[in-house]
């Protein structure tokens, strides 16, 4: 896990937990997108919620910040 300050993440928005973290995920071409290399993505301690893989830290932390379950 990489640690990112919780005023970087937004709480989970599934769940309202703020033990969330940046993790990240190695491709080896065997996927089916066939990526290779080092991706990252936020996950929830809490309820396991996983936003999607993104090729930075602040790609991934963007992505998860964005989500908004109310609309």
């Amino acid at each position: 896990m990489i640690d990112k300050t919780s005023d970087e993440l937004k709480r989970c928005p599934f769940c309202n937990s703020d033990n969330v973290k940046v993790s990240k995920i190695f491709f080896t071409g065997s996927d089916i997108k066939k990526r290779t290399g080092s991706y990252y993505y936020v996950y929830c301690n809490n309820c396991e919620a996983g936003g999607p893989v993104a090729k930075t830290i602040k790609a991934a932390t963007e992505w998860w910040n964005e989500v908004n379950i109310d609309e």
